[in-house]
């Protein structure tokens, strides 16, 4: 069923999708959840909208607080931790993912505490943590909670130190290693290769990072409209995740669901046990 919303509702979702801090989309949800018209048809959108709303209220929270020692939350839809030695540039690609704004200096140890941003991936919110080259024994706790962990490195050297540390701690299955400053010269016959400088490799890194998540992003479609605001779940998650996600009352009161995605088949009629794909939009009827 559409939404039917008018289009102060669409403009405020296009602000959205553009925005690049925590404290803009916020603004945007709120605008949105004011404009869609209130009935059952919309239930679905507002909680979706709702449950955005509280990632991104918990994660300016935690910046606002300065991401303090003790009680980063983990906020968003998955925790990714970046390490590094000193001047590793760090700080300037927590900039470069999230725009947000963290001091820079080459000067050694300039980050004394963790930074905390989120990055938007194609509507998926990943909490990004920056982890003080200091590598506080609390702050390094984080690396066995997190999904990933990006080792930032210059030279072999420290890529041979890092993975030495990770290998001791258990933790390279969960690893991606980035050669970083590209822009200095560095030859090295690496897959992941950033520059902050120029932006070489940020797109690529952004990708890789998702892909090593596991996770999927399907979307809600109602009539012919289909949202933005992806529901985010795990490789392997099926219609019943989704449909949980969205609200209760749609697996109690499953009937079927439609998948709409680019093979030949899309549109077809599954059950609750369909696993889901990358892109996948699903259409749920209910009894």
């Amino acid at each position: 069923m559409p939404i039917n919303a008018g289009p102060l509702y669409y403009l405020a979702e296009e602000k959205f999708l553009k925005a690049t801090t925590p404290e803009e989309k916020i603004k945007c949800l709120e605008e949105m959840i004011r404009e869609v018209p209130k009935h059952k048809g919309t239930e679905n959108v507002l909680s979706q909208l709702k449950r955005k709303m509280a990632i991104l209220k918990a994660e300016a929270k935690s910046a606002k607080k300065g991401a303090k020692l003790k009680g980063i939350e983990k906020t968003g839809d998955a925790q990714v931790c970046i390490i590094g030695k000193t001047n590793s540039g760090k700080s300037s690609l927590l900039n470069a993912l999230t725009g947000k704004e963290v001091k820079i200096s080459e000067k050694a140890f300039t980050t004394t505490r963790a930074e905390v941003a989120m990055m938007n991936y194609g509507g998926a919110n990943i909490q990004m943590v920056e982890i003080p080259s200091t590598m506080d024994t609390q702050l390094m706790s984080l690396l066995y909670t997190c999904e990933l962990i990006v080792v930032l490195f210059t030279n072999l050297k420290e890529k041979q130190e890092l993975g030495q540390m990770l290998k001791k701690k258990n933790l390279l299955k969960k690893t991606v290693f980035v050669l970083s400053k590209s822009d200095e010269g560095t030859k090295l016959p690496e897959k992941l290769i950033i520059s902050t400088k120029n932006g070489d490799g940020i797109e690529n890194l952004k990708k890789q990072i998702w892909d090593n998540l596991g996770l999927i992003r399907a979307y809600t479609k109602r009539g012919i409209k289909i949202e933005t605001v992806p529901v985010v779940l795990k490789k392997g998650s099926t219609v019943k995740d989704f449909a949980k996600e969205i609200h209760k009352d749609f697996v109690e009161n499953f009937a079927f669901a439609r998948i709409f995605d680019s093979t030949q088949f899309s549109s077809r009629k599954v059950g609750l046990n369909y696993e889901l794909k990358e892109g996948d939009a699903v259409e749920i009827h209910t009894s």
